[in-house]
């Protein structure tokens, strides 16, 4: 097996070291079996499609085993070779195909990535600018049309796959899910708490589509009058009631063409309107006020903080429209259920901070870290963010320290309190000792089991921490 032969020296094991080490590599027949994968590009796969592959993926068909490969189109095509790009979880990495001859006959494609990462790209667009800076390369006027093009063309996007921040994997498994659903021209509902980035999620979604260069439209469902949400939504037509435009109005469905319209709040869609937008949903048409029925082609992405089962069951919300409107449903994971992902956002806000108030703040102290994984963030990223720009605003050297937080640390401290505290069973004097011993214990916590630094913590003395520590125990 390990037999070399003068015009070849590579043992078969060091041949496949090398082939698993270019990044993305693939070979299948022309038929579209596998007959290499490399040993990077399955984890990936793993992690984009949450299934386990084994040793047998080879012989796999690589419609079953990656479904949104670019290398399926290019086996049906006639073409010699070509780049694929891919928008995923990395946010953005390009592959070539090339096909593999015998004399004239295809018998299969090899694919593998020349840029795996976002980073990688730039990385080599600064490489070709620094070329034609030093006069190396002459189409510097080239580069810039491309870089000024693309930085252009992200203007008119406000958020893509790429600004989701976190790498835990409720995150990862979540990017998976809107790249799959990116795919569809399927009704989306997206679920989750107040401050978890809804918009964010509605337009990464739109942006990694076939629809991402038509217009995505945002309509917040609580912003709107009732009186005014029908002309708001549908449009109306000249004269079609007192004070109309001569002209008439197009609607935020008309705007949406060929794009998508995003439902924000949709909990707060008056009930009136609810059963014209199921229409919508179902007939793929609408109608401006006083005008004819057209035809549509709008994909709906809604959101919500509320949940819209709940609402069905308790007659605030049609049944039917749910139904239509939960077609593919995405939940976000409060950011209490992601602590991990907590340094990435604290880091990204303290930049953003810096170049917004002309600071030089690097991090923030140990101990706020310590705070910031003991609480369980409420109001969760947007809660987050506020807090960092409030401490950053307050901040005086090159870290935030707890007292830049302000009330965040009482808050923090006193903001939880066990139900069970206070019960029928517990008195006045006896419910207050509890609820103060898990203050303590809490500070206790948050402090590493430093004394000194607890009592600091909670405004009393050393002693005064002891005394309640030892009636605490005496009294259990």
């Amino acid at each position: 097996m390990n037999r070399k032969s003068s015009d070849f020296q590579l043992t078969l094991e060091e041949c496949k070291r090398i082939l698993d080490h270019i990044s993305g590599l693939v070979v299948v027949d022309k038929d579209g079996t596998i007959r290499y994968m490399a040993k990077e590009l399955k984890e990936k796969i793993t992690q984009t499609e949450g299934e386990n592959f084994s040793k047998e993926i080879l012989g796999k068909n690589i419609r079953e085993i990656y479904p949104a490969s670019k290398l399926i189109d290019f086996l049906e095509s006639e073409k010699n070779e070509e780049l694929a790009v891919y928008l995923g979880m990395s946010g953005i990495n390009i592959a070539r195909m090339k096909a593999l001859y015998e004399g004239k006959k295809m018998i299969g494609v090899v694919d593998f990535d020349l840029f795996s990462t976002a980073q990688e790209v730039d990385l080599f667009f600064n490489k070709l600018e620094a070329l034609s800076a030093d006069g190396l390369l002459d189409f510097s006027d080239r580069i810039k049309r491309i870089i000024s093009g693309k930085k252009r063309k992200k203007a008119h996007k406000k958020y893509s796959l790429a600004d989701i921040i976190g790498d835990s994997v409720p995150i990862r498994e979540l990017k998976s899910k809107l790249v799959r659903m990116s795919e569809t021209d399927s009704t989306v509902l997206i679920e989750a708490e107040t401050g978890c980035g809804k918009e964010l999620v509605a337009h990464s979604i739109h942006n990694l589509s076939k629809r991402m260069n038509y217009p995505f439209i945002e309509i917040n469902c609580a912003a709107i009058p009732e009186s005014l949400f029908e002309s708001e939504l549908f449009g109306y037509e000249g004269g079609a009631f007192t004070g109309a435009q001569p002209g008439g109005r197009p609607g935020k469905l008309e705007l949406a063409e060929k794009g998508a319209l995003f439902l924000d709040e949709v909990d707060q869609l008056p009930y009136h309107i609810q059963p014209k937008l199921l229409r919508v949903l179902q007939e793929k048409e609408f109608c401006r006020i006083g005008g004819r029925t057209k035809k549509m082609d709008v994909r709906i992405i809604a959101a919500s903080n509320k949940n819209l089962a709940l609402l069905v069951k308790e007659g605030k919300f049609r049944e039917d429209l749910y139904y239509r409107l939960n077609i593919m449903r995405v939940t976000i994971p409060p950011l209490r259920e992601r602590k991990e992902d907590i340094p990435l956002f604290v880091e990204q806000s303290i930049q953003e901070m810096n170049a917004l108030l002309d600071k030089k703040v690097e991090c923030v102290s140990p101990q706020v870290m310590k705070y910031f994984y003991c609480y369980n963030w409420p109001g969760n990223v947007r809660e987050l963010k506020n807090l960092i720009e409030r401490a950053m605003n307050l901040c005086v050297g090159k870290q935030i320290e707890a007292g830049d937080l302000g009330d965040f640390v009482s808050e923090s401290l006193y903001g939880e309190m066990k139900s069970t505290i206070f019960t029928e069973k517990n008195p006045l004097e006896k419910a207050r000792e509890l609820a103060e011993l898990e203050v303590i214990e809490k500070a206790l916590d948050l402090c590493g089991g430093n004394k000194q630094k607890a009592a600091e913590l909670l405004k009393i003395s050393r002693a005064t921490l002891y005394n309640k520590l030892a009636h605490s125990s005496k009294s259990v």
